[in-house]
């Protein structure tokens, strides 16, 4: 046990971040029918992150006040673990970024428009010699509802056509953690940088080790789009929307590149590979009641993303197009982000009641091993996602709904496969599907033998429990009574609204796990243990406007 009890931890966080802009503006009608817009624009930002945390293990409780620094137990190597030596950490990181940047805006009579812009972005991540990157961006528009064979149209009441080409860069090396305290500016501040660090050895002695190992041949991530798009209305502008598709090309991606365990760390943040994502989206909006008391107003977007690796860089150290990422996921040139690898489940064996699986060659096995693992072509990120609704309004009550879905994504469901484990029976809470366990030769089922002796596949190799997580939600629904304005003429309030709102009660789903939305952290990951499903709310409020 332990001598002395108490932990105190004490931190303070400090953030600081100033932005400042200048731009000069020139506009010019010339003929009135040309206009011209030119900026010429700068942006500098300045941040400051300071942190520093101390904690104690072994508090006095007749001489311990918190925060006071008092009462701390000594430590003695004598009569003491290593785990109560004081532990102190500070972070100091200042960042910086500046750009500098051009637009330039031609419009011909409101029927044709052209746009340019070129930028120089530095960041204080690079070496000098990479530190800054240029972008660029052109694109045109051409409103068809002003030309003489549309403009008595009946049923266009706009309809624009445009296109862009252009580039955009990206600094940020590192992905900040959802639960992450610190903002994206301060993170891979010093991957140009060789660390070492300090720290306690295998023998619980003093040492100092290889922390990060340095890549002065960082640069901006790259990434070129071309867009083409339609914005249409429709009957007196009774139906809008737009259709878009977009082909997005990111080149120098980044990503950590493997590095032998023998250089002290295991990978190296690098810019290594291209990656192309290429869809359709589109929006609508539609006013089916809108001349009566009774308005109506229904909307929606649906969005189609194909992503395809084009390039995986050193880090396909072979050349032959793969790369495995962890145990479960894989990237394969012409492949999905966040693919998964895993061994085909063919079900039950009804003369033994073992799982079976599909090997490599195709044919069926009981003891699958590593190498029969392939790309399944599916992710757990969603080819379609979008939302839809309505707006009601009559005569001051209103109500408002928000649909969000997601399609054709795919996650590993670890609450599932933990809960369809016979052994955990004893200790955890089961799933009532194990009384459909194969118990005679014959007997066809999806749920194993309980005694069965390769269960261990199933959860770790297989895409048994590699489930469809579409989902249809019930994001928002918003009801509420708006009072009309001639009940408040006497008295000092302007306006009052009284409204609930209630968000994610309905879901609509094949997923069996906590929440088919979240999509885990780490690559590879199961929904399990420690994951937290989106909450279900409900608000009451009163807007009382004086």
């Amino acid at each position: 046990g332990q001598p002395f009890h108490g932990i105190e931890r004490i931190s303070d966080t400090r953030n600081f971040t100033f932005v400042h802009i200048n731009r000069l503006s020139y506009d010019k009608l010339f003929a009135n029918k040309h206009n011209v817009s030119i900026n010429l624009l700068t942006e500098y930002t300045k941040a400051h992150y300071r942190f520093n945390t101390q904690e104690q293990t072994g508090l006095n409780p007749l001489t311990w006040s918190p925060g006071a620094g008092t009462g701390y137990i000594p430590y003695n190597p004598d009569d003491l673990p290593a785990s109560y030596i004081p532990e102190v950490a500070a972070n100091d990181i200042d960042a910086g970024l500046f750009s500098y940047f051009a637009t330039a805006d031609y419009d011909f009579d409101s029927r044709f428009g052209l746009f340019a812009t070129i930028r120089r972005d530095g960041s204080y991540r690079f070496t000098e010699e990479n530190r800054w990157g240029t972008f660029w961006a052109v694109s045109g528009r051409w409103n068809l509802d002003k030309e003489n064979f549309l403009s008595d149209s009946e049923t266009f009441s706009s309809l624009k056509l445009r296109a862009s080409y252009g580039t955009t860069g990206n600094q940020n090396v590192i992905g900040r953690n959802q639960d992450s305290q610190i903002a994206d500016i301060f993170l891979g501040n010093n991957l140009v940088r060789d660390l070492n660090a300090s720290g306690t050895g295998v023998t619980n002695t003093a040492s100092f080790f290889v922390d990060n190992i340095a890549n002065p041949d960082l640069v901006w991530e790259t990434t070129a789009q071309f867009n083409v798009g339609i914005d249409f209305g429709l009957f007196d502008n009774r139906f809008t929307g737009a259709i878009d598709y977009y082909n997005r090309l990111t080149t120098d991606l980044y990503q950590p590149v493997p590095l032998s365990f023998a250089t002290g760390v295991s990978n190296l943040n690098a810019n290594d590979g291209g990656l192309r994502n290429e869809g359709f989206e589109f929006q609508g909006r539609f006013s089916l009641l809108r001349e009566g008391k009774f308005k109506l107003n229904i909307f929606g977007n649906i969005s189609y993303n194909e992503d395809k690796f084009t390039a995986l860089g050193a880090a396909d150290s072979d050349g032959d197009g793969s790369l495995r990422i962890g145990s479960n996921v894989v990237r394969n040139v012409g492949g999905q982000v966040r693919e998964w690898f895993l061994v085909p489940y063919a079900g039950v064996n009804p003369v033994n009641g073992n799982l079976l699986f599909t090997d490599i060659n195709g044919n069926l096995t009981e003891n699958p091993d590593d190498g029969d693992r392939r790309a399944t072509g599916k992710s757990v990120f969603p080819t379609y996602q979008g939302g839809f609704g309505f707006e009601a309004n009559y005569e001051g009550f209103f109500l408002n709904t928000l649909f969000v879905y997601a399609a054709d994504q795919w996650k590993i469901d670890g609450n599932y496969q933990f809960a369809l484990d016979a052994r955990n029976a004893a200790d955890f809470p089961v799933s009532n599907d194990l009384f459909n366990a194969w118990t005679a030769p014959g007997q066809v089922t999806d749920v194993p033998a309980l005694n069965a002796n390769n269960i261990d596949p199933g959860n770790n190799l297989s895409d048994r429990f590699l489930h469809d997580a579409s989902y249809l939600r019930l994001r928002n629904l918003t009801i509420g009574y708006t009072v009309p304005t001639r009940f408040l003429n006497n008295i000092f309030i302007e306006n009052l609204t009284v409204r609930a709102t209630a968000e994610n009660y309905l879901t609509f789903t094949k997923w069996r796990g906590l929440d088919p939305e979240r999509i885990p952290v780490v690559i590879g990951a199961a929904e399990g243990a420690g994951f937290y499903p989106n909450p279900k709310i409900l608000t009451v409020g009163l807007d009382v406007k004086f």
